[in-house]
């Protein structure tokens, strides 16, 4: 609650400074004031700063990390106004100053590069901070960030947790006792998250993990480093309002928009379909949802054969390379400071004798996935979450990941945007595991929006 109120207040601060801004504009340029440009350039700059977490107090701590926020922000406001300009505004509106824009637009960002900065760290500075770390962690927090922070404490141990109430945990992850493989500490971190999540319910409290695999779990957000080191961030907040009323809603409104596309898929892929691979040019696979209760997930056809369309069926090869995949981690080693890391590769099926180049154009585009709007409308899956298992996949997952199936399983989800076909397979399921202890609306905004973006990272997927 605290740090909303720190959202709200910086927020707050930057409509005020705005306004304050614009209205100077008009009075000294002698140019009339214009609503809904001046309010379409606010929007603009709230939304850019949103999507880039520059409400959040934590980005603060590192004037670099902010400052390469903040001009990729303002580089999107730039271009998204000029363009909005160029095709709207200047022929229904043609009286607006431009002057009078590009004057608000310099002030406010120099405001941001200045004074938003300073005030930033005014409000990092009276936010307690309690540390839970390894010595070198310890060691890297004391010179980076000594200045920065005002009100420290250390803890000896997670039993110390109840001492904290409010502000930043940082935590270094240490290994159980009898962690030995790299499978079996993906189990040992994920546990780590929701005991300590646990230990903090209830209070205001943003927990930061430093982990040595942590950059190749998600793009690292230039908050804190302890070694170079990125932070995996995690929060005591069940977000109950967006989990079971809003996502819902907005997963639906989604998928209805969607089907427009949908249809016009179906125009091309079902002709191709039926002469490449015959009828059916859809196929229903089952699958396991939320829960793991079973449904029938929609598909356009990308190979000859129809694995998986009974329930209790196979796919013998398919079953092979998932065996190979959870061996890969499982044999090689880990100790406290680290391990050898797996070869950075496609892992996923190629070249099968049951598909051909026009299979793989559907996969590579996920266009194969589109019939999964219905899915949604069903409310048998989500737009952002999990990719839904097969059965026997699951019978062969270590226990620890059945956390997947603590949320909605979606379209596409946070592994997908990490890598999607490259990551290791416990490493993935570690991401799907952490996505349900955490999904919110901005993850699963950046999500939809990473997204977009992988599906032309053609390389990735098989």
């Amino acid at each position: 609650m605290r740090e909303r109120i720190q959202n709200g207040a910086l927020a707050g601060v930057d409509l005020l400074v705005f306004l304050v801004v614009y209205l100077a504009g008009t009075f000294l340029l002698h140019r009339p004031p214009a609503v809904i440009p001046a309010a379409l350039l606010l929007f603009l700059f709230s939304f850019s700063f949103w999507y880039h977490r520059l409400f959040t107090p934590l980005l603060f701590a590192s004037r670099m990390g902010y400052t390469s926020l903040l001009l990729n922000a303002l580089l999107v406001v730039f271009l998204l106004f000029a363009g909005t300009w160029w095709l709207l505004l200047k022929s229904l509106w043609p009286t607006t100053s431009r002057l009078l824009i590009l004057f608000t637009f310099v002030l406010f960002t120099l405001y941001a590069f200045l004074f938003r900065y300073s005030l930033g760290r005014f409000v990092l500075s009276r936010t307690p901070v309690a540390l839970l770390l390894r010595p070198e962690h310890r060691k890297s927090f004391r010179r980076e960030y000594a200045s920065v922070f005002t009100t420290v404490q250390e803890l000896k141990g997670e039993e110390e947790l109840d001492r904290v109430k409010r502000g930043i945990l940082l935590i270094s992850y240490r290994a159980s006792p009898g962690v030995t493989s790299r499978a079996e500490m993906w189990g040992d971190y994920l546990e780590s998250v929701k005991r300590i999540k646990a230990g903090v319910r209830g209070k205001s409290v943003r927990i930061l993990f430093f982990h040595p695999e942590n950059a190749s779990l998600v793009a690292p957000v230039p908050t804190i480093l302890l070694d170079d080191l990125p932070a995996l961030e995690a929060t005591p907040s069940r977000r109950l309002f967006y989990r079971s009323i809003a996502k819902p809603f907005l997963d639906k409104t989604l998928a209805l928009l969607g089907l427009p596309f949908l249809a016009l898929a179906f125009c091309f892929v079902a002709p191709m379909n039926a002469v490449r691979f015959g009828l059916p040019v859809l196929f229903r696979q089952w699958r396991l949802g939320r829960d793991r209760k079973p449904f029938r997930l929609h598909k356009f056809r990308s190979m000859r054969i129809l694995s998986g369309s009974r329930k209790g069926e196979k796919d013998e090869t398919h079953l092979r390379y998932l065996l190979t995949l959870l061996n890969e981690e499982a044999s090689l080693p880990w100790n406290d400071g680290g391990g050898e890391r797996p070869e950075r590769r496609a892992r996923k099926l190629r070249n099968r004798q049951e598909s051909d180049f026009w299979g793989t154009i559907l996969r590579k585009s996920s266009v194969d996935e589109l019939p999964q709007l219905i899915n949604v409308l069903q409310g048998q899956m989500s737009l952002v979450g999990p990719r839904p298992a097969l059965d026997y996949e699951v019978d062969l997952y270590p226990s620890w990941s059945l956390q997947r199936f603590q949320g909605p399983q979606g379209l596409t989800g946070l592994w997908q945007v990490s890598g999607r076909s490259v990551l290791p397979l416990h490493t993935a399921l570690f991401m799907d595991g952490y996505y349900t202890l955490e999904y919110n609306f901005l993850m699963d905004f950046r999500i939809l929006f990473g997204t977009a973006r992988t599906l032309f990272s053609f390389s990735q997927v098989f």
